[in-house]
């Protein structure tokens, strides 16, 4: 990984508090809370003893988000990645090699998670957004965008005979290969024997509350599904619609 590159213009920022301070504060104004209670329970003339470890140890708790934290600043082409103490680390999304992105929706907005894998280390966030709002829907199309990268990495893996798995590898366990999609029917008693469905077989597909499906063509039998967190759903999805030119169904 380089230190410093030109990745072009900046598309997204992301700001944290650093983890590093909270390891080291909290602890440390836990054992402040701790000898406070001491000092009030041995003897009533050390209140005022107390009432200042108190103090202290309250501003320990909040002294961690007024700190410098961790930046991820995504550009064009790469993230970097910037942590108290240490050297700015570049990332291109070419040496991005996995991605899960998932969204679940609480009470209010959507709660976004991510994590990406890169040359051995996960770079991972979280974020809270309105939903359909301006930041909901920056993430969305960097999501998109970093999703070309790695299927563009994939591409040429499965080009060279090595297959890809698509989601979780459980249940109908899909698989990109050379030859086509792999794909386990799953019934009653469990998965059955693996089928490939060649590139360029007519398909239908449907996205749906988090879940996509893929159809023969015209039929309503879906042949396998995957949640759209599951691990690379992304980047097969890329590749799903780029080399099988499936028709998306209502």
């Amino acid at each position: 990984m380089a230190t410093t590159v030109d990745f072009g213009d900046r598309i997204l920022e992301r700001k944290s508090a650093a983890g590093v301070w909270f390891a080291t504060l909290w602890p440390a104004a836990a054992l402040l809370g701790g000898g406070g209670a001491v000092a009030l329970n041995a003897s009533t003339s050390n209140v005022s003893l107390a009432a200042t470890t108190f103090g202290i140890a309250g501003i320990l708790l909040l002294f961690p988000l007024f700190l410098p934290g961790r930046v991820l600043r995504f550009y064009e082409r790469g993230l970097t990645e910037q942590l108290p103490f240490k050297a700015l680390r570049s990332i291109p999304y070419e040496d991005v090699e996995h991605m899960r992105w998932r969204a679940a929706r609480p009470a209010v907005g959507v709660a976004v998670n991510v994590e990406l894998l890169a040359a051995g280390r996960r770079i991972d966030f979280h974020a809270h957004v309105d939903t359909g709002g301006r930041f909901h829907r920056q993430l969305d199309s960097l999501r998109d965008h970093i999703a070309r990268y790695v299927a563009a990495r994939v591409q040429r893996q499965i080009r060279a005979s090595q297959s890809f798995a698509w989601g979780q590898q459980r249940g109908a366990s899909v698989r990109l290969r050379q030859e086509g999609i792999a794909y386990r029917p799953v019934g009653f008693l469990g998965a059955g024997d693996e089928r490939l469905i060649p590139w360029g077989t007519p398909l239908d597909f449907a996205v749906r509350r988090g879940s996509f499906a893929a159809f023969p063509a015209g039929g309503t039998q879906a042949l396998f599904s995957l949640a759209c967190e599951s691990p690379d759903f992304y980047p097969g999805f890329v590749l799903f619609t780029a080399m099988a030119q499936p028709r998306e169904v209502a």
